[in-house]
């Protein structure tokens, strides 16, 4: 899966990780200032973010199980 976002206010993040191995499947961004977002895709279709300024993207990616995901209107 390829997943380049260019929709604002999202333009200029990249995909950087996904797991896809069970549910929900995640999916790591991270645009060129460090900024970052994980998007977590459940199998009722529903897309839900993760998004923190505190914490290196690398720490966020190896905590995405744990974290609360909202909806895009409620996470940015």
């Amino acid at each position: 899966m390829s997943m380049v976002n260019t929709f604002a206010p999202l333009g200029g993040y990249v995909i950087a990780d996904q797991d896809e191995a069970g549910d929900p499947k995640y999916y790591g961004f991270v645009n060129a200032q460090g900024h970052w977002y994980i998007l977590a895709i459940n199998t009722d279709g529903s897309y839900k973010y993760y998004r923190s300024s505190s914490v290196a993207y690398a720490t966020g990616w190896a905590g995405r199980a744990g974290y609360t995901y909202n909806y895009f209107h409620a996470a940015f």
